[in-house]
């Protein structure tokens, strides 16, 4: 499957399930899921090409507590905060991958 179809199944099924994100938000949530690693908000705003404080926008978009409760924000210390998948976020990205598959 081409990026573009990846992109165009993972874009679908944002647009059903959570209608009112913005596309920053999305595309962070395909990085953080496509990745192996623990991530941190920096590793997302370097990846995005945006700053630390904008991608911590858009993340909250999509965290729990104050978004869609797809990522847990993690205060690692430092002034690091991590991002990680929740359960609900897991399922999004099988529900994606199966229909990419």
């Amino acid at each position: 499957m081409s990026d573009r179809e990846m992109l165009k199944q993972a874009s679908g099924f944002f647009k059903s399930h959570y209608p009112g994100l913005m596309p920053e938000a999305i595309v962070a949530f395909l990085f953080i899921a496509g990745s192996e690693k623990q991530l941190t908000v920096g590793d997302v705003a370097r990846a995005l090409g945006m700053t630390e404080p904008d991608a911590y926008q858009h993340l909250s978009h999509i965290a729990v507590g104050r978004g869609a409760g797809l990522v847990q924000l993690v205060n690692l210390g430092e002034g690091r905060n991590g991002v990680t998948l929740t359960e609900t976020g897991q399922m999004a990205r099988a529900d994606i991958l199966e229909k990419m598959g």
